[in-house]
């Protein structure tokens, strides 16, 4: 799993709205854990760089970084300490309910709709055939004013619409109500979304689509799975990854540094 934090900057030459991009690459750690820890430490880095003015500076407080993030997950209570009393169980029942109300009462079958008409060549889905599905873009509400908990909860739900092969990357901008879900492997054109308000790009809740018996029996497949793991606190967001999963996370994000370039 790869956490950052991307915000505008100055170059070298003091041009401004140059990229400044800050993550933090982690494996063997929970979902959860991985985005609660890393997400304040990323919001510290980005003050201390946006204060500063020298290179220098930057590069120390990143180094810093590094040589805390060792530490912290070789601790596994740590990881897990109080974080998961964070959310109580009707938090989570409650962003799936704005989700569904969203879109006059019909988000939640929109989105089922959508994920059934452009993600339906991602079933069954490995990374290691050789093939690669075009790859989506979809705009959704954040239903959350915390930014870690609105990217875990659709992250989370992604989950159980499609295999946990299928590469994902969530962008939230700040202070913004939405979430950028971008499916498979992107190309350049899915980070467009990065630079288009509401006005480009609407939410899929927002659009008035047909919608279908399977987008009313994915969107109740999808809301029974939810309900039922909630009663067991969202399991899927404080697991381990198996150690079966195939190892493509540097690969995919070298072709993702390329296209941002």
């Amino acid at each position: 799993m790869i956490t950052g934090r991307l915000w505008a900057s100055k170059d070298g030459k003091g041009r401004s709205l140059y990229p400044m991009v800050v993550c933090v690459q982690s494996e063997n750690i929970a979902l959860a854990p991985s985005t609660l820890i890393t997400f304040p430490l990323l919001t510290d880095l980005q003050k201390i760089c946006q204060q500063e003015e020298q290179a220098i500076v930057v590069q120390s407080a990143v180094a810093s970084m590094q040589r805390k993030l060792p530490t912290i997950w070789s601790d596994p209570q740590r990881q897990t300490l109080g974080l998961q009393q964070e959310l109580t169980t009707p938090d989570y029942v409650e962003w799936l309910e704005q989700v569904s109300a969203s879109g006059q009462g019909s988000g939640l079958q929109r989105f089922c709709h959508r994920l059934i008409r452009d993600c339906a060549s991602f079933e069954g889905y490995s990374i290691s055939r050789g093939e690669e599905p075009l790859p989506q873009q979809m705009r959704v509400p954040a239903c959350s004013q915390s930014s870690e908990w609105s990217l875990l909860f659709w992250a989370a739900l992604m989950r159980k619409g499609l295999s946990d092969q299928v590469p994902l990357i969530l962008f939230r901008p700040f202070e913004s109500d939405w979430v950028d879900i971008l499916v498979g492997i992107p190309q350049a054109q899915q980070f467009a979304c990065l630079l288009s308000g509401r006005d480009a790009i609407p939410l899929v809740t927002d659009i008035p689509y047909s919608l279908g018996e399977d987008s009313r029996d994915k969107c109740a497949q999808l809301s029974e799975i939810w309900c039922s793991e909630v009663e067991s606190g969202m399991p899927g967001l404080w697991e381990l990854p198996s150690n079966g999963k195939e190892r493509s996370l540097s690969g995919l994000w070298e072709r993702v540094q390329g296209l941002i370039r």
